[in-house]
């Protein structure tokens, strides 16, 4: 889907096909982001919002609908979290430098990839979205970014 989005999105988005970090780089950084920002956005985002909602405020109610809605709040956060990096690689000091596409590109694609991790956090537990985001890192920063 990366890779797709990517290709089509390349020509108007202002910035060409996305950038990414050098091997070996990029494949270090594939490791240490799937369990660093897995740990922020689905194991502590995630589970604390879902139990102060639905646990104290909401009292044993609706668990599963505010899961879901908190998974929404951390995917955004998950996509903005990318900008800085984005940032950095591109040269830009000011988040206005960004152009409106590729905002909504890095939000929109990281976001799909943050609800996966989500789903993937619900049915097997902290190790699923840890896999989903490695994985999803290594085919579109080491491969992907390989054949740049």
């Amino acid at each position: 889907m990366l890779i797709v989005a990517d290709v089509i999105m390349a020509p108007i988005n202002g910035i060409g096909r996305f950038p990414h970090p050098p091997f070996p780089t990029s494949f270090v950084a594939s490791i240490s982001a799937a369990i660093g920002e897995e740990v922020i956005f689905r194991l502590f985002f995630i589970s604390f919002w879902t139990w102060l909602v639905s646990r104290i405020i909401l009292r044993g109610r609706g668990q599963g609908a505010v899961y879901w809605v908190v998974s929404g709040f951390s995917a955004i956060a998950f996509g903005l979290g990318h900008l800085p990096a984005l940032m950095f690689m591109q040269g830009w000091t000011d988040l206005a430098q960004i152009p409106p596409v590729v905002l909504g590109e890095v939000i929109v694609l990281n976001g799909l990839i943050a609800i996966a991790a989500a789903y993937a956090f619900k049915k097997v537990g902290f190790i699923g979205p840890v896999g989903v985001h490695l994985w999803t890192d290594v085919v579109w920063h080491v491969l992907w970014g390989a054949l740049r």
